[in-house]
């Protein structure tokens, strides 16, 4: 079996979470965003993460492996008892499909726990070469459910996640 390929070889990844959650959010008298520590909010409600190392420079291009990418987003609102956060996620690719990962912030900090917040769709081929984004849709996973204080059931449709380069177009 053929790997797909992406186009690029140090993707940045972009996610939106879900518009729903972001627009209910934004209309929160106390609706709070920040982004820090190698993400940033670009293109209006995305966030956008750093590469971090992951997979070898051979396999830049090959889906395999784990991507890593770094940085906090931090989401909260009704006077605190709503607050989510989005860490340094991973994009691990397996024989069963992608597994969006993010540190886990309900264990000790330094720990290196990951929650397994996304059951992501493998992209086709992307149709030429010049493409600048792979989408790969994304669904809630079950240990993500938490996450959205049970909000979501598990297998929920979310954003895509974005892997591209960064820069105009997006």
């Amino acid at each position: 079996m053929e790997m797909e390929q992406l186009p690029f070889d140090a993707p940045v990844l972009r996610w939106g979470i879900k518009r729903s959650f972001m627009d209910y959010l934004s209309r929160l008298p106390d609706g709070s965003v920040s982004a820090d520590a190698g993400a940033s909010i670009v293109s209006g409600s995305y966030f956008q993460f750093e590469p971090d190392g992951g997979a070898p420079a051979a396999e830049a291009d090959a889906l395999a492996g784990v991507r890593k990418f770094r940085g906090q987003v931090r989401l909260s609102g009704h006077h605190g008892m709503m607050s989510l956060v989005v860490g340094d996620p991973w994009l691990e690719f397996g024989a069963d499909g992608v597994v969006l990962s993010v540190a886990d912030t309900q264990q000790a900090p330094g720990s290196g726990a990951r929650l397994e917040l996304l059951r992501l769709s493998r992209p086709g081929r992307p149709e030429s070469p010049a493409t600048e984004w792979t989408e790969l849709p994304a669904q809630l996973a079950a240990a993500g459910v938490d996450v959205f204080n049970g909000q979501y059931a598990a297998g929920e449709e979310m954003d895509p996640v974005l892997l591209g380069r960064e820069g105009p177009g997006m």
